[in-house]
Parts: structure tokens; sequence; C-alpha cells
């Protein structure tokens, strides 16, 4: 055997550790990609889940309003026991409660995000530590995670917004109706 040989079959060798590392790296590179998309689905389902939170909270204080302050006025046949301090009062008590649970589902949703990042962080820098350095997974990550969390804040504050101006025009139409039909 002459070196001739020796460079080639070392060379052949080599070739095969190359196409083998490069295979088992674009393997990665697209799990990372799988995994990200389905952070991506994870963030959108979080945001369906904080919007279906404020459509319940809307829904408890409307069958308030359409059950018991609506059924009550009309047995009662005046607006003024339907506008009346009592009934007020329990709209305010329940939207702050409402309230309540729904800032606390946009907390919680984003600290969920948070959680669920940091574990696929540290689940792709345990899992490919040896194909993968810790720069590139971070350069795949946080992007997508700086995205996807402005999404989820923008989302849940535009529906926030939403549930105020609800909770706004709920308590202001019925301390007008107090005003107009119980006072004059």
């Amino acid at each position: 055997v002459n070196n001739q040989e020796i460079l080639q079959a070392i060379n052949s060798n080599y070739q095969i550790y190359l196409k083998e590392n490069v295979e088992s790296y674009l393997e990665v590179k697209g799990k990372i990609a799988d995994i990200l998309v389905e952070a991506v689905k994870k963030t959108h389902e979080l945001v369906d889940a904080f919007v279906d939170s404020l459509k319940n909270g809307i829904f408890v204080i409307l069958t308030f309003v359409l059950t018991v302050v609506v059924v009550n006025g009309l047995k009662d046949t005046s607006a003024s026991a339907i506008f009346s301090s009592i009934y007020i009062w329990v709209v305010i008590v329940l939207c702050l409660l409402m309230s309540i649970w729904v800032f606390s589902a946009r907390s919680s949703s984003l600290r969920q995000f948070d959680r669920a990042f940091d574990s696929i962080e540290e689940l792709l820098k345990q899992n490919y530590h040896g194909v993968l350095q810790s720069a590139e997974v971070d350069s795949a990550l946080k992007p997508v995670r700086a995205s996807n969390r402005k999404y989820l804040r923008n989302q849940s504050r535009h529906y926030l917004r939403v549930w105020l101006l609800i909770v706004a025009l709920l308590i202001t139409g019925f301390i007008l109706g107090n005003l107009l039909f119980v006072h004059t």
C-alpha cells in the first residue's frame, strides 16, 4: 500500500464523515424548523384561548343584563327598576370581577408563552449540543420568539381595549339610564 492510496482512503473517509455530519446538521435544522412552526401554532392557540376568555366574560355580562335586569325590569314594568342603583352596583361589581378574570387570562397567556419558549430553548440546547452551537439555537429562536410574543401581546392588548370599551359602555349606559329614568 503506498502513500497515495492511504491519502485517498483518508480523504474518502473524511468525505463520508462530512456527508454524515451535514446530513445530521440538516436533519437537526429541519427539526428546529418543525419545532418553531409548532411554537407559532401554540402562540395562535394562546390568542384563541384569551379570546375565548373574553367571549366568556362578555357572555356572562350579557346573560346577566338580559336575564336578571331586563326580565326583572319588564316584570316590574318600569325602566326605573332596570336602572336602579342596586343594578348599577351589581353591573359594576360584575364588570370588575370579569375584568380581573380577563386581565388574569392575558397575564397567564404571556407567562405560558414565555415558559413554552424557555422549554423549547432548553430542549434544543440539551438535545442538539453536539450538532449545534448555543448561538445557532439562539439565532433560530430569538427572532421567532420576539415576533410571536409581540403578536400575542398586541392581540391581547387589542382585545383588552375592546373589553374595556364594552365595560365602559355598559356601566355608562346603566348610569345614564338611572339618571334619565330614576331621577327624572
